[in-house]
């Protein structure tokens, strides 16, 4: 398995600071008075340090880097526009520090201006002490990550920001329940770390990516997930689980990885993180050893469950995953449905294309106008 693709889950994954592996629990902050919004400089909009009372804000922390960030922005838009009467949408710039070539306040405005109406809200640029404020404090690792703030100024929520659907109708309408929600994810965050450790657990027994010959030991890591999962039987569909589960089975048992994928995609409760994990496992493999037919007819309909929950994101990302799903619907042998996706890659390049000569024909307007 290829290291950099233990990175994306749809999100991106930060470095984790010593502070962030503390073993306290995300949802023991559920429920505190937010911190200060302290930022170097507001490069869109405007937003004080403090929260507004009466009235609910989203916090959103992201970085120019991150893909999935970027892929988010339309929906956070979309939202903010929805709201615009009684939520507040600031988007936090975080994380540029690590970068060689950090951007300052100027080149963040220029790349905000060119998102356009993408990113229709206050945006800023991280300050040394807004990622110890807001990630580290609530052990959060990864980006995008949105949090809620009440009409009461406390922290109701944190996670992605796909979740903000759900969520901001409950806090608007005062039904959030804050203390249950603590119960629930002190039982999730349990999960979500036993999860994790199977990494740590299985690196041993993993494939060394520069040697595609070597395959690893597959059956050693097998035994690792049975174990766990025999301790704590949530584990079974849970992202890394799936992960390294299905990966070992394409090397061992072609039909039980393709059985236990559909169980995967059918059964887990984060359903497009376990499905990217399967797409994720057979580009990897299919560098190693010819990948069976159905094996690719499997991560094809992983790419189409995924496209139908997606939500407000650009043509040209559309047709990137149509392009590719067509492909492997081709080499899965299904002709057909690898013209059909291909022809629906084709008509979102062609939508994305018109939007780029549209931005072009009004820029050249406006300098003719200006002139």
């Amino acid at each position: 398995m290829k290291p950099k693709y233990l990175i994306l889950f749809s999100l991106c994954l930060a470095n984790i600071t010593a502070k962030a592996q503390m073993d306290t629990l995300l949802a023991h902050n559920l429920g505190d008075a937010a911190p200060k919004l302290r930022v170097t400089a507001w490069v869109k909009g405007s937003q004080t340090d403090t929260f507004q009372k009466s009235k609910v804000h989203v916090v959103e922390f992201w970085a120019t880097w991150c893909g999935p960030c970027i892929t988010n922005m339309p929906h956070l838009s979309a939202l903010a526009l929805q709201y615009k009467d009684g939520v507040t949408f600031s988007a936090i710039d975080v994380y540029e520090s690590r970068l060689a070539s950090p951007k300052t306040p100027a080149q963040l405005k220029a790349f905000v201006d060119k998102m356009g109406n993408k990113m229709n809200f206050n945006v800023a640029l991280e300050d040394t002490n807004t990622v110890h404020d807001w990630l580290d404090a609530y052990h959060r690792n990864m980006i995008p990550a949105a949090f809620v703030i009440d009409g009461k100024g406390r922290v109701a929520w944190v996670g992605h920001p796909m979740g903000l659907d759900t969520i901001l109708p409950k806090v608007l309408d005062k039904s959030w329940d804050i203390e249950k929600e603590i119960s629930i994810r002190n039982r999730e965050e349990y999960v979500r770390n036993l999860d994790t450790s199977i990494i740590s657990k299985a690196r041993p027994f993993e494939i060394k990516s520069i040697n595609l010959g070597n395959l690893g030991l597959p059956d050693s890591i097998l035994n690792i997930v049975d174990k766990m999962v025999n301790e704590e039987p949530e584990l079974r569909y849970m992202p890394m689980i799936v992960r390294y589960t299905f990966s070992a089975l394409l090397k061992t048992n072609v039909q039980k990885a393709c059985e236990f994928g559909q169980n995967a995609i059918t059964f887990a409760r984060y359903k497009e993180s376990v499905r990217r994990s399967i797409i994720d496992d057979i580009r990897d493999d299919m560098r190693k050893f010819t990948t069976p037919k159905e094996v690719y007819l499997l991560g094809a309909k992983c790419f189409q469950e995924n496209i139908n929950e997606y939500k407000h994101v650009s043509n040209d990302y559309l047709a990137d995953k149509y392009h590719e799903m067509a492909e492997w619907y081709r080499r899965g042998g299904d002709k057909s449905k690898a013209i059909a996706s291909e022809e629906k890659a084709i008509e979102f390049w062609k939508k994305d294309l018109a939007s780029d000569e549209s931005k072009i024909d009004g820029s050249q307007l406006a300098s003719v106008v200006k002139n």
